[in-house]
């Protein structure tokens, strides 16, 4: 009697460690899938309110336009007056000039911010 007893108790021990490991299983598996839905519902509305831009030089100004739908987005003569003027025209959205772009017309910013970077990673 003893015995069967014994293996009741070895049984629900058994099951306990089983049923524990399995909800752990599930908790980690749903945190991880939260944080995936996190992410991507971070990306699109980085996506949705970041505005890419492509840039041409005509004279001294420098003219922006939307690089997904090709509209005028801003101009000016400095990168800060582009910077200023999107912000007066698109003030609850980011901005960045895609890299053909700035290689093109601001060579130096390029470089200084490769410089900034790997001075950042050492």
């Amino acid at each position: 009697m003893s015995e069967i007893i014994f293996f009741i108790f070895l049984g629900m021990a058994i099951g306990v460690i089983v049923l524990t490991w399995l909800l752990e299983q599930g908790i980690r598996q749903m945190q991880e899938q939260t944080k995936e839905e996190f992410v991507d519902k971070a990306l699109e509305a980085y996506k949705e309110f970041t505005i890419p831009l492509n840039c041409e030089k005509e004279g001294e100004i420098y003219y922006c336009y939307n690089d997904r739908d090709q509209t005028f987005a801003c101009q000016g003569r400095t990168i800060e007056e582009i910077t200023e003027n999107f912000k007066l025209r698109f003030p609850d959205y980011g901005s960045y000039i895609k890299r053909e772009c700035a290689e093109k017309y601001w060579p130096e910013m390029i470089t200084k911010k490769a410089k900034a970077d790997v001075k950042s990673k050492k």
